[in-house]
């Protein structure tokens, strides 16, 4: 009986060894593919990087559009009334119509 009794005990070790075994293995691999999910080229934090990357390039092309379509409708005004281009070459390049003098004053000094 005290053979038995110490197989049993072996056993017991045994199976608790191999359990411990895999379950030290299975965190492990849990811990790995975490690591792996979390970091790296195809991880969540990556992900949301590049979330935050292309609402900030969203913004950028609807601010463009708009400056886009503000341009549009400029040259659309140039086009269509030449009060809009003489306005804007006075303005821009500091152009003069005939017979005007264009004054220039310095900044005063600070």
């Amino acid at each position: 009986m005290d053979a038995r009794h110490q197989l049993r005990k072996q056993v017991r070790t045994e199976l608790k060894l191999r359990q411990f075994i895999y379950r030290a293995i299975l965190v492990m691999v849990l811990a790995y593919f975490g690591v792996w999910l979390l970091s790296g080229d195809t991880g969540l934090l990556r992900y949301f990087d590049l979330r935050e990357t292309r609402e900030a390039v969203r913004e950028d092309v609807d601010s463009l559009e708009g400056r886009n379509a503000e341009l549009r409708a400029s040259v659309e005004r140039m086009r269509q009334n030449d009060f809009y281009v003489e306005k804007h070459a006075r303005e821009e390049f500091g152009m003069a119509g005939k017979g005007e003098i264009i004054f220039l004053y310095p900044e005063p000094s600070r």
